[in-house]
């Protein structure tokens, strides 16, 4: 299932896989998360590359994603 990490970011603790504590601890710090896609031709071929995007949230797309993973645990 993969290993779990225990974080506090925006005030409150959480016990995550370790790629979603990366993703809250730089959304919390940036408003951001980054992910690669894999980069397609015009066909939809994949190229065998993968570039890397920075996605910004909203404030109110911060609170939601935060109240998910609240949620969830």
């Amino acid at each position: 299932m993969g290993d779990r990490v225990t974080i506090t970011v925006f005030g409150k603790t959480f016990k995550v896989l370790s790629g979603h504590a990366e993703d809250l601890r730089t959304l919390e710090a940036e408003g951001a998360v980054y992910h690669e896609f894999a980069d397609r031709d015009s066909g939809g071929e994949f190229l065998g590359t993968f570039t890397r995007y920075r996605i910004a949230f909203t404030p109110a797309e911060i609170y939601e994603y935060v109240e998910a993973h609240v949620a969830h645990q």
